[in-house]
């Protein structure tokens, strides 16, 4: 078997496996996070991220975590508000194989 064969399968194999793995982490986050309030986002995400105010008693927060956008949003109080929060996916030139 030539070696751009071997590369090429490489190349497929690692591809399927990083997706999967990315599959994996967005479920364990979302049953992670389902009824978790700011401070379990903190925790679990990391205490770096943005917020905006959407109104006068709500924020937006983003997380920009690894290859994961996570976006919620939470009151003054740190609890959150029953919207579901969005996972985006944020593919970088480090990320791609």
């Amino acid at each position: 078997m030539p070696i751009v064969q071997k590369l090429l399968i490489i190349c497929v194999v690692a591809y399927i496996l990083y997706w999967l793995f990315a599959i994996l982490y967005f479920c364990w986050l979302s049953v992670s996070l389902q009824k978790a309030d700011i401070d379990k986002f903190r925790e679990l995400l990391g205490g770096k991220c943005q917020y905006k105010y959407v109104n006068n008693e709500i924020r937006r927060y983003k997380w920009d975590k690894y290859w994961v956008v996570l976006r919620a949003h939470f009151t003054d109080d740190g609890k959150r508000v029953k919207r579901p929060f969005r996972f985006l996916i944020d593919i970088r030139p480090s990320c791609v194989f």
